[in-house]
């Protein structure tokens, strides 16, 4: 399997605020506190029919969430998939 390469992101001075996310079970906002290493799992869009806005949310939630880690000083690892690619999907674009 091969991996697209990790893009070079500048340094910028100063050092970000803490990364606050909504946690559903308190109904309020929570601080992450990664550590040194930021790890992130991304279940990527699962394409049943043609592309639409709402496929946009994850990318750029969970790039905003990546950017603030960095911009905080942590190295982030993500990984992301993109799901149920099936025989429908491929019959549609046909």
């Amino acid at each position: 399997m091969h991996a697209w390469p990790a893009p070079t992101v500048p340094r910028l001075p100063g050092s970000g605020l803490p990364l606050h996310v909504h946690d559903t079970s308190t109904g309020g906002p929570v601080e992450t506190r990664p550590g040194a290493t930021a790890r992130l799992y991304v279940c990527g869009i699962t394409p049943y029919d043609a592309a639409h806005l709402g496929h946009a949310n994850t990318y750029v939630a969970f790039d905003l969430m990546q950017r603030a880690w960095r911009d905080a000083g942590h190295v982030v690892h993500c990984v992301q998939n993109v799901t149920d690619v099936d025989d429908p999907l491929l019959e549609r674009a046909n």
